[in-house]
């Protein structure tokens, strides 16, 4: 019985840690998705036709020119590009941001629960 137990306590560990890395890139992607929707928001600020800063990877650069702020080009997937307006980019990246915060909080309930069986086995095995 005591094996029984010890085997399920580490599967338990071995959930829990995997549920808190999948929290981790939750974390990172709501992170993400709140810089772009604040850059977007200073995007919206510009008046066009100004000089700016393209980014081409971290700390790489290319100067350009503002011409239209308003159509962005956004990959939907499947390597396919299609044309949205900042307010529709916006909205986008603000339901994949509540999708992954609902995931996050379903996880957050999971790994509770996980935790919760854990320390049971724990102390039925000290007792035991």
């Amino acid at each position: 019985m005591d094996r029984e137990k010890m085997i399920e306590l580490q599967m338990l560990g071995q959930q829990i840690e995997q549920i808190q890395g999948y929290l981790q890139n939750m974390d990172g992607q709501i992170d993400a998705i709140t810089q772009v929707l604040t850059h977007l928001d200073e995007v919206n600020d510009l008046k066009g036709d100004e000089d700016v800063l393209i980014p081409l990877t971290n700390g790489i650069f290319l100067k350009g020119k503002l011409s239209d702020k308003d159509t962005l080009l956004v990959n939907v997937g499947a390597e396919t590009v299609v044309e949205k307006t900042l307010g529709q980019t916006k909205t986008l990246l603000e339901s994949q941001k509540n999708d992954i915060e609902k995931y996050k909080a379903d996880a957050l309930v999971q790994v509770q629960e996980l935790f919760t069986r854990f320390t049971e086995l724990q102390g039925d095995l000290k007792r035991g």
